[in-house]
């Protein structure tokens, strides 16, 4: 899989199809069992990759309006509330997620996207993938694959979905 990075200035260029997306720090975050160095932040899936990752027009006084409008920012409740803008539009941790303990102040985030007809079996088998490793979802993700279904995986679908994680995420 090739991802591309989404920018506010590239915000146009996403396509209108389906496919992933995923929030990362791009630096480690302790998770429950292991360090994940690239600092998964949230694996999401959508039909319409432009309508999820869409970013309007902000006005002089964007943080305001940011404010007021920000049902109409990331078409994601998550992602609207756990991301804000630098004054250059660079993705950040809303401050309200730093300082306890997750998210340093100001860590600059990534968003990386790619198209993919099985989106949904995709983000399935990445968070899958993502739990066999770190023993949980990624941090803003909060739903996903039950541990049940996990622990019962086969050794070869346990296999499977780790390598197709791993080898994905080293695709950002």
């Amino acid at each position: 899989m090739k991802f591309s990075s989404w920018t506010y200035q590239g915000r146009e260029l996403v396509p209108d199809k389906a496919g992933i997306y995923i929030l990362y720090q791009g630096s480690p975050i302790k998770k429950i069992y292991t360090i994940d160095r690239k600092g998964i932040l949230y694996i999401g899936e959508s039909s319409k990759l432009r309508n999820r990752l869409k970013i309007i027009n902000a006005n002089p006084q964007w943080k305001k309006w940011y404010y007021k409008n920000k049902d109409i920012m990331f078409d994601h409740s998550l992602l609207t509330f756990a991301v804000d803008f630098d004054d250059d539009f660079n993705l950040i941790a809303h401050n309200e997620v730093t300082g306890k303990g997750l998210l340093k102040e100001k860590a600059s985030l990534k968003l990386s996207y790619v198209v993919k007809e099985k989106h949904k079996e995709t983000e399935g088998k990445l968070l899958r993938g993502h739990m066999m490793l770190f023993g949980q979802l990624p941090p803003f993700n909060i739903k996903g694959p039950s541990l049940r279904s996990v622990w019962e995986s086969t050794d070869s679908k346990w296999n499977s979905d780790r390598r197709f994680y791993n080898e994905t995420i080293n695709a950002l």
